[in-house]
């Protein structure tokens, strides 16, 4: 079920040895780049089934874990993710992670400016902050 996903993910995104791999940039191990693609396909993690739409909370969680685990391939589908879902629990913890690596900092900053506008007004000025935009 959708439930147990996310839990499943909560648990990678919580575990220990998970957090040490993600503090270490490590793009290798348990969680590596090829391991976290594979878990996408074979979840289905940030896909849409035909006439269903993406599962916001489980796309939300797997593309952290891409991010903290410095997956490269998950950019462009976490770009879209920003672009299509404007709710303040998903973006502003997907923008920092975006920031926080010195490799995908411009793409946090250019995917905020262009779509700053579609935000909320409470959303656009904590992620100005979150971004370093605004003290």
């Amino acid at each position: 079920t959708s439930l147990q996903r996310q839990l499943f993910l909560d648990a990678l995104l919580e575990s220990p040895e998970g957090q040490a791999e993600a503090a270490a940039g490590k793009g290798g191990g348990a969680l590596g780049e090829d391991a976290l693609k594979r878990m996408g396909e074979v979840y289905g993690f940030g896909e849409s089934k035909p006439g269903e739409a993406v599962n916001a909370e489980e796309a939300f969680r797997y593309y952290r874990l891409c991010l903290e685990h410095g997956a490269a391939f998950a950019v462009p589908a976490v770009v879209g993710f920003l672009k299509s879902n404007g709710r303040m629990k998903f973006v502003r913890p997907l923008y920092r992670a975006l920031a926080a690596r010195p490799d995908t900092k411009d793409i946090a900053l250019q995917t905020f400016q262009a779509w700053r506008s579609n935000y909320h007004p409470i959303a656009q000025h904590q992620i100005e902050r979150d971004l370093g935009l605004r003290t």
